[in-house]
């Protein structure tokens, strides 16, 4: 079912980031229950995008999201309203974890922000 909401799309390294954009589609199953008259893209959907993007540019490091320092829901991503957001992924290896830092914002507008 994820793979018919969201498609990530142009994916580009810039300065100690990496970059995507994402089209998410408002005909999707999910927003059928999530919800019908005022669709939601919901916020564990967000955070599989995010590690979507990370096995789609470093398949060969087995990614996984573990667990969150700080994960902040810091607005409401409608797609009506936001049919295509950027991801900003600032990656760092502390010499035993890659530390993902993560946000996904359009046009000014913050989603999410994750650590």
């Amino acid at each position: 079912m994820l793979k018919s909401l969201y498609t990530i799309y142009n994916i580009r390294e810039e300065e100690e980031s990496l970059l995507a954009e994402v089209s998410i589609n408002e005909k999707s199953e999910i927003f059928k229950v999530h919800f019908p008259s005022d669709p939601i893209t919901p916020g564990v959907c967000q955070v599989h995008m995010i590690q979507d993007l990370l096995h789609l540019h470093y398949p060969a490091k087995h990614f996984n999201i573990q667990n969150s320092k700080q994960l902040k829901f810091t607005g409401v991503l409608r797609p009506n309203e936001y049919p295509e957001v950027s991801i900003q992924l600032k990656i760092v290896n502390n010499g035993t974890n890659w530390l993902v830092q993560a946000h996904i914002h359009q046009n000014g507008t913050s989603f999410l922000k994750a650590k």
